[in-house]
């Protein structure tokens, strides 16, 4: 792929997308997202009329679950309908509701970005990528050794900077692939520590024991969501796991945090817990891998750690979408280390489930590197 091609075609493109304001707020999308999505909108005090998904049925945070079928097309006008789906294409979406003459359609997390970035922020997108060519001509070059990895950070560019959901047909999103489950992930042994910054509900955990077959060395799972850390307890019966309520940062302080969202909840200045954080380097311990999924604080918890990974030499998994710190910040990094290999996937649509991949070379053997 000639990246500098591609960077040339979006500069011609200015991303400014506005809202219509006086709409009607709906959402069309009742899963995960859809609940997180009201959360969010209940938080900022938004009220949204109507929650329309084609499969599933119940309510989400008291408004009932309608099929889009039911909307009238003359009150489709007057509508501002989220997307609130991020597995389909969002032009594959937007057409399958062509027949409804909405007033504006809008991926959610764009809206979110737009109205309350201060308790979402991963619909962040860069106005005019000219201001930042350079940085990201620095990370195609890293990339260049992967052509899977460089093409899925020309489509998360593409929709960064330009709204376009740009996927090359040879190299299609990676969907329910990411982490463990990635093509590039090398070959795991029994010895492994794994270190998870934002364990959530484990998800992650349970895949690194399904990749292991259950035999490592440790897991050291961090989670300052109280709900959650409690929901992932119950859900491991693994004596080796260690588990801690403190927030992954750069340094040791007190913090605000967002708490109760789910897999959204985050370091806020604005929220309302207060807890502990610590960085890496100051646990004293020996991962060889970490993954860092923070909500927005994943280049400072890196920051962190630069003599843990110079001397563990660990495999990192580091989110991208959430700040635009995922944008050159965090790639960046990898030139800190010696003989480090960068990868990245793209596992949804709409600039979501990015990640980068920081693989040592000696254990990225037999993977594809030319």
């Amino acid at each position: 792929m000639n990246y500098y091609n591609e960077l040339k075609q979006m500069q011609v493109t200015m991303y400014n997308p506005i809202i219509e304001d006086t709409a009607i707020i709906c959402l069309y999308g009742a899963g995960s997202l859809g609940q997180l999505a009201m959360d969010c909108m209940d938080l900022a005090d938004i009220k949204v009329r109507h929650i329309f998904d084609r499969e599933k049925q119940g309510s989400i945070n008291g408004i009932e679950i309608e099929t889009i079928e039911k909307l009238s097309k003359e009150e489709s006008k007057n509508i501002l309908l989220l997307i609130t789906i991020c597995t389909i294409p969002y032009e594959t979406i937007v057409k399958d509701l062509k027949d409804f003459k909405f007033k504006q359609i809008m991926p959610f997390y764009t809206y979110a970005y737009l109205k309350f970035s201060y308790i979402l922020s991963n619909g962040w997108y860069i106005e005019d990528i000219t201001n930042y060519f350079t940085e990201i001509c620095e990370v195609s070059e890293l990339l260049m050794h992967d052509e899977c990895s460089l093409h899925h950070y020309m489509s998360f560019v593409w929709w960064k900077c330009t709204g376009r959901e740009v996927i090359y047909s040879e190299y299609p999103i990676l969907s329910k692939r990411k982490y463990f489950a990635s093509p590039i992930m090398p070959n795991l042994g029994i010895q492994e520590s794994y270190l998870d910054c934002g364990s959530h509900y484990g998800d992650t955990i349970k895949q690194f024991l399904d990749t292991v077959h259950g035999k490592y060395k440790s897991i050291m799972a961090f989670e300052p969501d109280r709900n959650s850390l409690e929901i992932a307890k119950k859900r491991f019966q693994e004596e080796k796991i260690i588990w801690d309520s403190r927030g992954v940062f750069n340094k040791s302080t007190q913090v605000q945090f967002q708490s109760g969202m789910g897999f959204a909840s985050k370091l806020n200045d604005s929220g309302q817990q207060k807890i502990e954080t610590v960085s890496i380097d100051e646990l004293n311990i020996s991962p060889s891998i970490i993954k860092i999924h923070v909500e927005g604080a994943e280049y400072a918890v890196l920051e962190g750690a630069y003599r843990t990974i110079v001397k563990n030499r660990p495999i990192i998994m580091v989110f991208a979408d959430h700040s635009i710190d995922g944008l050159y910040k965090i790639p960046s990094l990898v030139t800190r280390y010696e003989d480090y290999l960068l990868y990245f996937n793209y596992c949804d649509y709409c600039g979501n489930t990015a990640i980068f991949y920081m693989i040592p070379k000696e254990r990225a053997i037999g993977k594809n590197s030319n």
